[in-house]
């Protein structure tokens, strides 16, 4: 396997539920995640200004999102 691939796969198990199914929770904050990223290069090496609310509110919805899944994972099976 080449390293695209694993990588692939990787990100692919990464955004899926215990259950496999696609987990738009995990979706969204991976997605606010590379957002936050982005800006965060931007701001140190382009002298890109991004709002401190806009930091924060994307802040907030990582948090949000991690703290779900994490208590998905604790929650257990469903009955």
């Amino acid at each position: 396997m080449g390293t695209f691939s694993k990588m692939s796969n990787f990100v692919s198990a990464t955004l899926q539920s215990p259950e496999g199914n696609a987990s738009s929770k995990r979706l969204i904050t991976f997605l606010c995640v590379i957002v936050f990223c982005v800006s965060y290069i931007g701001d140190l090496f382009w002298d890109l200004t991004v709002s401190k609310e806009m930091v924060d509110a994307i802040q907030y919805i990582i948090m949000a999102g991690l703290t779900s899944v994490v208590a998905e994972k604790f929650a257990g099976g469903k009955s």
